[in-house]
């Protein structure tokens, strides 16, 4: 029985021939952008995960970049990557600030003024009998009353925190993954 030859060479159809480094670092960019999509998400429990994976997918990433020579293919990624995260980082807090100012001044607090008058009282309450659940059912009959009017608010504010983040890191992602994919060094001249 003859075997199949499936090697082939792939300088002779102008591609780069996969290797163990490309894949790793294929492998944290997945992770990172996924974990990072992940806590821009309005899911609490979604975006707490999202957070969880990202911690340790950038320290796995400084490890990486700890252990990696100096110049080298794993290098340069590690470090677009960890400049990526801080960057992201900084972009969310300034765009979690203007959906914050955005809510702020356009929200509909009218709806919500009687049930917060009475809230330091249930509170006191929650506190003098030890049990939060009476406190914790009407805070969540004041939220609910707040999102069914405030709908479309939450949603632009929702929309105005979230959103350029997660376009920036498509930015980054896809710059990252042709200079990989190629298996070249990403340029950082004006990071």
């Amino acid at each position: 029985m003859t075997e199949k030859n499936n090697d082939y060479n792939f300088e002779d159809i102008g591609e780069v021939k996969p290797t163990t480094e490309r894949f790793r670092i294929m492998v944290y960019y997945i992770i990172l952008f996924g974990s990072l999509i992940l806590t821009c998400t309005p899911s609490l429990y979604t975006s707490l995960c999202g957070i969880l994976i990202c911690g340790f997918t950038i320290a796995a990433v400084y490890s990486a970049r700890f252990n990696s020579e100096e110049d080298s293919l794993i290098d340069n990624h590690m470090t677009y990557l960890i400049h990526t995260f801080w960057y992201t980082m900084l972009f969310l807090l300034y765009s979690v600030i203007a959906a914050g100012t955005y809510l702020l001044l356009f929200a509909n607090y009218h709806v919500v003024g009687s049930c917060l008058s009475l809230l330091p009282n249930k509170l006191y309450n929650a506190v003098d009998s030890l049990s939060l659940t009476n406190f914790m059912d009407y805070y969540d009959s004041c939220a609910q009353t707040f999102g069914e009017e405030n709908t479309t608010q939450l949603l632009i504010t929702t929309l105005i925190a979230f959103l350029p983040v997660i376009m920036y890191l498509f930015y980054r992602f896809i710059k990252g993954w042709i200079y990989l994919s190629k298996t070249i060094h990403v340029p950082m001249k004006n990071e």
